[in-house]
């Protein structure tokens, strides 16, 4: 599977990110059925020992052409993790939105992951498919929860540079609170109000538009916070 810290939310960008996984494993696979036409030809069977592997070149050619066919042909699957998801939601994001895109590719991963736990009740019963769907299904969530949660904060990624320790908010996360506050006035002092709202300076005021001595003042009053009377 193709992996960036951060893949652009560009159909083309990301298509060809995505095709380069499987592209590799089959052009690997190529190579080595050419290898293996040079060295003596196909030897069947997928079950050969270690110890025949690394002793005969035709074996160790033979499970690596096999292996690398086997995971070119699964990262296409059209489902999340694998590059195929990434394909079908480039594919989609041309004439959709991104968002919409990945909800589209995230439904048919999750077909695909039903259909792999369910064949668990298909002789003969395999353990390993189930768990693969239920990977897919996780991992296609999570995507999903990771698109939506980007585009609600404005474009701007939970887990990206300036994100807090548990992902907390950069740039679009922020919520500032200062039109909140500004409508109530301290127990006491019916016409106070927070300072106006702004950008973080030197002196020490934070981006919501409170400085340190304005929090310190807001937690050392006494009794709740009301809204004043009307003037």
């Amino acid at each position: 599977m193709a992996r960036m810290s951060e893949i652009p939310e560009s159909p083309r960008v990301e298509g060809q990110v995505a095709i380069a996984g499987p592209l590799v494993n089959l052009a690997l696979a190529a190579a080595g059925l050419l290898l293996l036409g040079l060295v003596g030809g196909w030897e069947g069977g997928m079950g050969p020992s270690i110890a025949h592997i690394l002793e005969s070149p035709t074996a160790f050619l033979t499970v690596f052409i096999a292996m690398n066919l086997m995971l070119g042909i699964f990262n296409l699957v059209p489902a999340f993790p694998m590059d195929g998801g990434r394909i079908l939601r480039a594919f989609l994001a041309r004439k959709r939105s991104y968002l919409e895109a990945t909800e589209i590719a995230v439904r048919v991963g999750r077909y695909i992951a039903l259909a792999m736990i369910f064949s668990f009740l298909i002789p003969p019963m395999n353990c390993s498919l189930p768990i693969i769907g239920v990977y897919i299904m996780w991992t296609g969530m999570r995507e999903l929860w990771s698109v939506r949660l980007r585009h609600a904060g404005g474009g701007a990624s939970p887990f990206g540079p300036g994100a807090g320790p548990m992902g907390g908010g950069p740039g679009g996360f922020r919520v500032d609170l200062s039109e909140h506050l500004r409508a109530f006035g301290r127990r006491g002092e019916q016409g106070a109000a927070p300072p106006e709202s702004g950008r973080g300076d030197s002196s020490g005021r934070s981006a919501g538009g409170f400085s340190d001595e304005d929090l310190r003042r807001l937690e050392d009053e006494p009794g709740p916070l009301r809204r004043p009377p009307p003037d």
